[in-house]
């Protein structure tokens, strides 16, 4: 499978992205959530300016599984979403991703957010039957976007925020396993809201990127989640919308000093940046990132590489092999930190964390 990770280490800066309509390192599409419940065969309709799906709860699994569901590639919707990943794909210079709304968020759409919730604790397996099929539609969208060429495969799923953590791993972490685990691109996972208790739950999805929201801690992210996983965020968008250059800038720096250890981060936006944000806040931010100093690659690798033999060997391996190598004061201290940070989180002993100084 292809690693995120390893594109990263192409750049020798800051990777920089951000949800709204500037360039940047990386593009994802996302079909969304009511295109995905039409083609599945439901109806929508307009009140306003928006478009929703007329809700459909079902009562019982068996009501579900009666349901004419469409899954297939040939509705209008998802066509329409496939012919635009292929004209990105033949334009874009970047890494872009293909994508979707995550299954919970689409069955939310479905059957009406509320009574999603309520059929967590009342219909669980109602709930079950209506994540199958939507999932189902999303294993096909994934493979033919995989097919068509796509760098990766990003979901959003900002509906996972709104259960418990213990829930979250029922009726969310095995469904987008299935996705990421059918695909050999990597599996990006965007989780809207306060995702701090539920960094488990979204890391057993086998998700090689979890980008979160600007209201979760990201640095306790960063230092909880195993090297190899890309951390993306978590610049605050209303502050992009409604803030100054110079209030913008502080954030921006602040959030790369806290960061500047970890080569599997991303400086983004926490979440979609509303269009009626001034340009010039956004491009600001991917500036700053693309132009703050960090280490060089070979310094990364051995910071991360030195991480890991402390976490598998103990501080007095760890100690020999700076000595012998003549480790920088700052890389030995960076990588001393992270290791310990590790351990403190439990994920220190993972057998990914075996990568050698050879390498």
């Amino acid at each position: 499978m292809r690693k995120l990770m390893d594109e990263l280490y192409r750049f020798d800066r800051r990777p920089v992205y951000a949800i709204y309509g500037v360039p940047s390192d990386f593009g994802f599409a996302c079909m969304d959530k009511v295109s995905i419940a039409v083609d599945l065969g439901f109806k929508a309709q307009q009140a306003g300016v928006v478009t929703a799906v007329v809700p459909h709860p079902f009562a019982t699994a068996e009501e579900a599984e009666r349901f004419p569901w469409k899954v297939s590639l040939d509705g209008a919707q998802a066509r329409a979403e496939l012919d635009a990943l292929r004209g990105w794909l033949r334009d874009s210079a970047v890494h872009q991703g293909g994508g979707c709304f995550g299954p919970l968020t689409v069955a939310a759409c479905i059957v009406g957010v509320e009574e999603c919730v309520r059929m967590v604790h009342k219909r669980p397996e109602a709930l079950h039957a209506v994540l199958r099929r939507v999932t189902d539609f999303m294993l096909l969208l994934a493979r033919e976007e995989e097919r068509m060429g796509a760098d990766s495969f990003w979901v959003a799923e900002p509906v996972a925020s709104l259960l418990s953590p213990r829930s979250c791993r029922v009726f969310c972490t095995p469904y987008l396993k299935e996705i990421f685990g059918a695909i050999g691109i990597p599996g990006v996972l965007h989780v809207c809201g306060n995702t701090d208790p539920h960094l488990g739950a979204l890391l057993e999805t086998g998700a090689q990127a979890l980008s979160i929201d600007w209201c979760t801690d990201l640095v306790r992210y960063l230092e909880a989640v195993p090297g190899d996983v890309v951390v993306m965020g978590n610049i605050n968008p209303m502050l992009l919308w409604q803030g100054t250059p110079d209030e913008v800038r502080a954030a921006v720096e602040t959030l790369l000093r806290q960061t500047r250890d970890y080569k599997n981060f991303v400086l983004a936006t926490g979440c979609q940046v509303p269009s009626a944000a001034p340009r010039e806040n956004v491009e600001l931010m991917l500036d700053i990132g693309r132009s703050f100093p960090v280490w060089s690659n070979d310094q990364y690798r051995l910071i991360h590489q030195l991480a890991n033999l402390y976490c598998q060997s103990g501080s007095t391996a760890f100690d020999v092999l700076c000595t012998q190598k003549d480790v920088p004061a700052e890389l030995r201290c960076a990588a001393e930190n992270m290791a310990r940070r590790r351990l403190e989180n439990g994920v220190g002993k993972r057998a990914d964390a075996k990568a050698s100084l050879s390498n």
